[in-house]
Order: C-alpha cells, then sequence, then structure tokens
C-alpha cells in the first residue's frame, strides 16, 4: 500500500507528496519495534528550535523537570520522531535546560551549587533544595590596637562587611596635627602611614611585598582582538600584562568559492591582521539542480550531477524541463538569476475531472505528464470500465461506463420503459422517490376467489356458515386464512346424565343446546327433583339443579344423623332410612328411669303407678284406691283397710266403668313426643276424641264356704278395646306432625289381677301419656 501510494506520487509529477507516503510507512514501521532513518534531501527532517536536536526514534516520555519530581508516574513508552533535548540537559517549557535547573533554593530562582552574597557580611550557597548561609562578625574596635595607639576609621569600599581602621599611636604634648589623608596609590603599591619631623603623620605609597602581587594570567580572554597576544611587562612594583600584535597568530587567507576572487586588505594603524573578502564575479553564478526525469518530468540532480555555470547579463537558460531562468543585473546593481517553473495543470482544473477518473501519463522530454480517462465518476464515486449505476435524480436513467474507439471513455446513458399492465386481483404502483426504482411493481390489492377479487379484511363463509375465511395481506402477499368452525362436542358421559335440547340458529354453524332434565338411567327428573342415592346410600340424595342458563348439574346432598337421645330413650340404627330414631327404652319420673311393668306407690300408699308399654308407647299409669260409700253403713260396720273405710256389708257397684272424653284447656300440653332434630313437640290444640276410662268397680273380700277362708273379689276399671286416632303435635322450632295414638273405645270391670289386654301394645315415639 505504502509503496503504491509513494510510487503513485513520484510518478505523478508529485514527488514533494511522497513525504507523506514514506512517513507513513515509518510510522507503522515505529509501531513495531523497527526504526527507520527515512529523512533525506527529498523529504529533510524538521527544524528544531535552538538547543534541541532531532531524534528519528526518539522516546516518548522525555526527561522533564516534572518526571524528575515526581518519580512514581507512569509513562507508557512508545517511540516517536520529533525534536528532543541533547544529553545531560531536561525539557521545561519547550526549551532545554541542565538538569538542575529543575530544581530551585527559594523564590530568587538559585538552583543548587550557586553562590551569592545576600549582603556585605552574609555569603549564601544552594546545596541541593536548601540554602546554607555564613554571616561574617567584625571585631569590636577597642581589640585592634595595642596599648598606646588608636584605631583611626578609614574610609570602606561598598562591598566590604566591617569598618577599617588604622592604629596611630597616642599624640604627645606636641603641637596639634591636622588627620592623615589617604592617598590613592598606583598598581602595585599600598599607602602606608610615616611621621614627619614635626611629629605628624602622614600616608606614604610604598611597593608591595612581591609575594604580595597579584598572579598574572596570560589566558586569552573571550573577546581579544585575533592577532594580539597577552605578554609581562616589568617596570613597575609588580608585573603586569600588555597586548602585543603577532602576525604569526592571524588567520590564513579563506578559499574562495568557484568564480569569485580574493581580495587583501593589510592591516592598518588599529589592527594586527589584514583583513580578506572574496568577491562575486559582474555575472551570474548559476547551480542548476534540475534534470529530466527518466519517464517524463522533471527530478532534482544528485550531489554528483549537479552543475555551476557562469552566465553573462540576459543569458536564459534551462534548470530541467519546467524551469526556465534568465541572468539579470549590472555592475553598479550586481548579478542574480531568476527562473520561471511552469506550473502543470492540476488534475482537479481538467475539465473532465468531475465526470472522469483521470489517469497522469507522463511524457518523456516534457515537464507536465498527460491526463487521460481511466475510469468514470457520479457523486464523486469512481466506476471502472464496464461498471453500471443508477441516476439518483431519475432511477429509470442507467449509466455505464464503457471504452469506445476513437472517443476513449465515456458514460453510456440507457433509458427504461415500464410496464403497467397487471393481472386481476394486482393494481400498478408507481416506484417511490425513496426507493430509487425506475418502475414500479403490480402490488396485490385482495384475494382472487372464484374470479372475484376480495379486499383485503374482508370476511366471508362457506353456505353451512362452519367456515370463516379472511383475506389477510402478509408482506405483500395475499392469503386466504380459513377458520373451521368445531362444534363443541357433548361428552356421552353427559348424555348419560343428563336430557339435551337442541335448536338450529340463522347464521351460525352449531346448534345451540342446553340441558333441560337430569338422567338417572331410563328415569328423568326434572329440575327440583331429587332421588335416592342408586348405590342404596339412605343418608345421601341427589337434586337436580340449574347452576347457570341451560346448565344442570346433579347435586349430591348428605344427611347428617343426630345420635343423641334424651333420658329414658335409645338411639337405634335402621336398615330403611338414612337416620335411626330414639326409642324409649323405660319410663322416666322425676329423671329416675322405670322399667315397663315396675309398679311404685305413693307416698300416702293410695294410689299405685305402673310402667307400661303400649305399642311402643311408653306410660304410667296410677292407680288409686277407690274408698265406697259408707254414709249409709251403720257405725258398728265401718273399719279401716289401708287408705279407705269399708262396711262389711256387701255394696252394689256405685257407678259405671265408661269411656269418658279429655276436654276443653286440660286436654292442652296433654300430649308430648320428641323429634329428631325438632326438639319437644306438644299439642297446642284442644283435643278431640281422646278418651280414658273413667268408673268404679265393686271390690271386697268375703269368705269362701267351700273352701273355708276369706278370699278377695277385686274388679278395675280397663280398656276393653281400643281405636287410632291422629294428634297433631308442634315442635319447638314450628315443625309440625301427626302421631298416631291408640285411645279406649269400650271399658268394663275386669278382675285387678287379670292379663293386660293382648291389644295393648308400645307404641312408637311417645314419651308419656297422662291420666
Amino acid at each position: 500500500m505504502f509503496l503504491d501510494w509513494c510510487h503513485k506520487d513520484i510518478c505523478g509529477g508529485h514527488p514533494e507528496l511522497a513525504c507523506s507516503a514514506i512517513s507513513s510507512y515509518a510510522r507503522e514501521c515505529l509501531s513495531n519495534g523497527f526504526c527507520v532513518n527515512w529523512h533525506s534531501d527529498l523529504c529533510p527532517q524538521t527544524k528544531c528550535p535552538d538547543g534541541q536536536q532531532y531524534q528519528t526514534c526518539g522516546t516518548s516520555c522525555p526527561v522533564t523537570c516534572d518526571s524528575i519530581k515526581n518519580p512514581q508516574k507512569k509513562c507508557n513508552e512508545v517511540p516517536t520522531s520529533g525534536c528532543f533535548c541533547p544529553e545531560g540537559k531536561v525539557m521545561q517549557n519547550n526549551t532545554c535546560i541542565e538538569e538542575k535547573m529543575c530544581i530551585t533554593c527559594d523564590e530568587h530562582g538559585h538552583h543548587p551549587g550557586d553562590k551569592w552574597t545576600k549582603d556585605a557580611c552574609t555569603t549564601c550557597e544552594c546545596e541541593g533544595s536548601s540554602i546554607r548561609c555564613e554571616t561574617k562578625h567584625c571585631p569590636a574596635i577597642d581589640t585592634l590596637c595595642e596599648y598606646g595607639y588608636n584605631a583611626v576609621k578609614l574610609t570602606k569600599e561598598k562591598d566590604e562587611c566591617c569598618e577599617k581602621y588604622i592604629c596611630i599611636p597616642s599624640a604627645t604634648a606636641s603641637p596639634t596635627c591636622d588627620p592623615p589623608q589617604k592617598l590613592d596609590c598606583a598598581f602595585g603599591q599600598v599607602a602606608k602611614l610615616d611621621t614627619k619631623s614635626d611629629g605628624c603623620q602622614q600616608f606614604v605609597c610604598e611597593c608591595l611585598p612581591p609575594e604580595e602581587c597579584a598572579v598574572v594570567d596570560l589566558k586569552a580572554d573571550p573577546d581579544q582582538e585575533v592577532g594580539m597576544t597577552k605578554k609581562i611587562k616589568d617596570g613597575g612594583c609588580c608585573p603586569t600584562v600588555e597586548l602585543v600584535c603577532d602576525t604569526n597568530l592571524c588567520p590564513a587567507a579563506p578559499k574562495c568559492d568557484e568564480f569569485y576572487s580574493l581580495n587583501k586588505t593589510d592591516a592598518g594603524k588599529t589592527s594586527c591582521c589584514p583583513e580578506y573578502k572574496c568577491v562575486a564575479p559582474e555575472s551570474c553564478i548559476v547551480d542548476l539542480d534540475h534534470i529530466e526525469a527518466e519517464n517524463g518530468g522533471e527530478r532534482q540532480r544528485s550531489q554528483y550531477e549537479k552543475q555551476k555555470l557562469l552566465k553573462q547579463a540576459n543569458d536564459t537558460w534551462n534548470d530541467g524541463p519546467c524551469r526556465s531562468c534568465k541572468c539579470y543585473g549590472s555592475k553598479s546593481t550586481g548579478f542574480h538569476s531568476a527562473c520561471t517553473t511552469t506550473e502543470c495543470p492540476l488534475v482537479t482544473s481538467s475539465p473532465d475531472y468531475a465526470e472522469y477518473d483521470l489517469l497522469i501519463e507522463p511524457i518523456k522530454g516534457e515537464c507536465c505528464p498527460e491526463m487521460k480517462r481511466s475510469g468514470c465518476k457520479y457523486n464523486s464515486k469512481i466506476y471502472h470500465i464496464g461498471e453500471k449505476w443508477t441516476d439518483e435524480h431519475n432511477p429509470c436513467t442507467k449509466l455505464e461506463c464503457v471504452e469506445t474507439k476513437g472517443y476513449g471513455v465515456q458514460k453510456l446513458t440507457q433509458i427504461i420503459s415500464c410496464d403497467e399492465s397487471c393481472d386481476i386481483g394486482y393494481e400498478y404502483v408507481p416506484a417511490t422517490k425513496e426507493s430509487h426504482e425506475c418502475c414500479g411493481s403490480c402490488k396485490a390489492i385482495g384475494c382472487v376467489v372464484d374470479g372475484k377479487v376480495k379486499s383485503v379484511g374482508t370476511n366471508w363463509t362457506s353456505e353451512d356458515f362452519c367456515m370463516h375465511y379472511t383475506c389477510l395481506a402478509d408482506n405483500g402477499t395475499m392469503q386466504v386464512q380459513s377458520l373451521s368452525i368445531v362444534c363443541p362436542e357433548i361428552a356421552q358421559e353427559q348424555f348419560d346424565n343428563f336430557v339435551y335440547e337442541f335448536q338450529a340458529i340463522e347464521g351460525e354453524c352449531c346448534k345451540k343446546h342446553k340441558m333441560s332434565a337430569c338422567k338417572v338411567g331410563d328415569t328423568m327428573y326434572m329440575i327440583g327433583q331429587s332421588w335416592p342415592c342408586p348405590d342404596g346410600d339412605q343418608c345421601k340424595t341427589y337434586t337436580c339443579v340449574e347452576t347457570s342458563p341451560g346448565v344442570l348439574k346433579k347435586q349430591e346432598s348428605i344427611k347428617t344423623c343426630d345420635t343423641d337421645c334424651p333420658l329414658g330413650w335409645e338411639y337405634v340404627a335402621s336398615n330403611v332410612t338414612c337416620c335411626g330414631e330414639c326409642v324409649q327404652r323405660a319410663c322416666v319420673v322425676e329423671n329416675t328411669l322405670k322399667s315397663p311393668g315396675v309398679n311404685w306407690t305413693s307416698a300416702d300408699n293410695c294410689t299405685t303407678f305402673t310402667c307400661e308399654n303400649f305399642l311402643g308407647q311408653f306410660t304410667v299409669s296410677s292407680h288409686q284406691v277407690s274408698c265406697p260409700q259408707i254414709d249409709d253403713c251403720p257405725p258398728e260396720n265401718v273399719y279401716t283397710k289401708g287408705c279407705c273405710e269399708y262396711c262389711n256389708v256387701t255394696a252394689l257397684a256405685m257407678g259405671d266403668c265408661v269411656p269418658q272424653e279429655i276436654t276443653g284447656k286440660k286436654s292442652l300440653h296433654y300430649i308430648t313426643a320428641e323429634r329428631e332434630g325438632h326438639g319437644v313437640c306438644k299439642n297446642i290444640e284442644e283435643l278431640k276424641g281422646f278418651t280414658e276410662c273413667v268408673g268404679t268397680c265393686h271390690s271386697a273380700t268375703l269368705f269362701n264356704k267351700v273352701t273355708g277362708k276369706h278370699e278377695s273379689v277385686c274388679s278395675c276399671c280397663r280398656a276393653l278395646d281400643y281405636k287410632p286416632l291422629l294428634v297433631e303435635l308442634t315442635c319447638q322450632d314450628g315443625y309440625k306432625f301427626k302421631k298416631p295414638m291408640s285411645v279406649p273405645s269400650k271399658c268394663g270391670c275386669e278382675g285387678c289381677s287379670a292379663l293386660k289386654n293382648p291389644l295393648l301394645q308400645a307404641g312408637k315415639g311417645v314419651k308419656g301419656i297422662k291420666h
């Protein structure tokens, strides 16, 4: 890629553009760890600021003051090219400085190694990043002179720390002397005090001892004139240095460039060495730097091909095929040459540039290359020969890049016409601008069914309404969606358990059905009717109920039996019904159980009670001793037996034993019974037809002549026959039922020890009968 890029730039007549390709190639190599020194005369290296030097493969992490102060800071080092500081210096604000200059000791900018005078008595030095100062202390004035001498203050220099004094003898009794005046002595002399003949003192200049003379430095000064040298001059108190001219030290005459002549000017009184000057000729000195390139255009001459010529005023010449040069000037104005460079037309200036891809072909011997069409352009995109494309503004215009004989590369244009006829169910839709197509297309507008077009979204059904059809569009394709109506099936189990009615509905596939009754085998039960459980469970019943319109259900009911019975009763399960019943097993008298046939008497022994079971009906019968009428009995014949008085004469029956009906309020609540689930039940209406045997029968104890013993003759008023009677009872919860009873229909006197009437059997559900 880089080689093709470079080749295209150089061979295309623009060698200066090749530097970009070479630079990119070098960077790519550098990123892979290879350093390429690619700069040359064609691509010179970047000019760096003063104090910096260019490096092709320098570090991307150069040493700076910041990196010295923060050595922990990491840097991802990648080789790079650019301007860098020379060895021993670091970068600070784009300037190379010595490393020690990065560290300062104070705000005045002093660096390590610097020494300076803070004041006349203090000298400081920068050591690392700290300052060390030394202060000179002046001696006290009274310690300067020996006894007999006085310290006299002298004038000191500005940079001196301590005051200067001279010790002079103390004055005697002599004339008053003026203070000695300080003298300015010559080089190598020093001022000393001397006593005059009048006893007064004065300063005199004397030579310094040789050992105190300054060392002579014969090293040349930086600004010393060329040819001058230092020599020692003796003759004063101390040796001095003077400058003298030594022509042997003068530089040799320079070598002038080609065509230049050497002009010498002898030294004058104020100079030591002669002056030389290279004088240009009175013509133009011309450098031929360019030459015809092998394949056309020009190139720079190599250092071995370069030529230097001398041209006279108004001479013309060519520096390669692209430069026309001429010599201008005169003796008074000087001479110079100027060249006019042929500017080759840019590719972008060609009239074919916008429409065609142009190939630059150099012409041997010519400065500028020839531009040829090598391909076509459309909207800045290049199409090679043979490629086709569509006009973006008119999709019906097709273009092709072709090469023709005699005309070269051309754009061939083809206009397309569209066929707008469509089949049934389709219509022609022109292409939209956004589609970038020339012709539209036949778009389906509906479903074709039996030669007719059904629009999208249309619904229809079959004749029996059991198939539903819809015309749908799926990605431009028409589809007839069919939906088969599946009528809900009724399970055979449902037919076995319920009776169904069916009704056809206009416009619908399925008949409407509803449940009309429940079935158990071949038996049909209407809504609300109940039936026993088929498996014989007497406690379980079913009822045909309607849960919603047209929907029936066999509702199961389970009866719960109450097995709790009152005192004297016993729960007996039934083989016929769900629940058993409470069967009375004894009479209850004052919460005491009395078994059937048990007799007991009252406290006065006048009444005898018996627990009797008549047809399952337990009753407590009472027999009260009836005392006979003894009003006509002579008192002497009256005797007491038991609770009665008797006449010892035979008495006739005083009354008849007959059925007597219980009437009036006396009969209210006369009959009581307990009903399971309803509590205690009683008759709340007066009884009708309810009879009892009432009357008096003959009783006596007589002597039997045959047996020779007394025998008791006892007859009781008893029921000789019974008739059935239904008595309506009302329970505590309001429940009513009719209880079957047996009441006496015929009464008579029988022996008290006579067997009970075989018709008398216990009754069901009778708790007790009052007498």
